[in-house]
């Protein structure tokens, strides 16, 4: 039997569902306990449906993660953009914690400690996971850009050292829930300050 064939329309609801039903089970389940027989009940589709819009919960996982993780890097150039001419490492540093924040309140931070993150990037195409990492540097090469303060600096490596601050949260239990927000700002508040600094790379 041939699949199916959806409007445009059709898809965008359809995919709607299963973003809504991927975000309810990482929340309560995790990815280890969640399938997805029970995304499609949660959606509403058959089966074979959600095999028509991604290979596997992985890969729906990882869309997902993708979608909140721009949303929250657009409000951070937002709040920079606020800052205007004004900005310096402690502006830039106190955006970034902001960043933390909004991602610490939704299904991302159970994502990145509980090590759902680390299982949903070890099924997925090692060059889909290249892509994210290279947009990801786009990114901060073109926020560079719009910082004169930055210039003459590696992006590249900046990109790096904040994703390793983003990697604290998978280690939140090894630093200890009393320290961790310390610990974090002191972190973030390093790297901004390096960033900032005429004497830096």
């Amino acid at each position: 039997m041939a699949p199916k064939s959806f409007s445009g329309q059709e898809r965008t609801l359809i995919d709607q569902r299963l973003r809504a039903a991927a975000a309810e089970c990482l929340e309560r389940y995790g990815v280890r306990k969640t399938t997805v027989d029970e995304l499609v009940r949660r959606a509403g589709i058959p089966k074979g449906t959600f095999y028509l819009f991604y290979p596997s919960k992985e890969a729906l996982f990882f869309s997902l993660f993708i979608e909140y993780h721009n949303r929250i890097h657009q409000g951070f150039l937002v709040r920079l953009a606020q800052a205007g001419e004004r900005i310096g490492w402690r502006e830039f540093a106190d955006a970034l914690l902001s960043m933390c924040q909004v991602a610490a309140d939704t299904f991302l931070l159970p994502l990145m400690t509980e090590g759902g993150l680390e299982l949903i990037l070890r099924k997925l195409p090692p060059e889909l996971v290249a892509e994210h990492q290279q947009t990801d540097d786009g990114s901060v090469e073109l926020l560079f850009a719009q910082l004169p303060q930055l210039a003459g600096k590696d992006p590249k490596a900046y990109s790096a050292a904040l994703r390793g601050a983003a990697m604290f949260y998978m280690h939140r239990p090894e630093i200890g829930e009393e320290h961790f927000d310390d610990a974090l700002k002191i972190t973030v508040y390093g790297i901004c300050r390096e960033l900032f600094s005429e004497d830096s790379p």
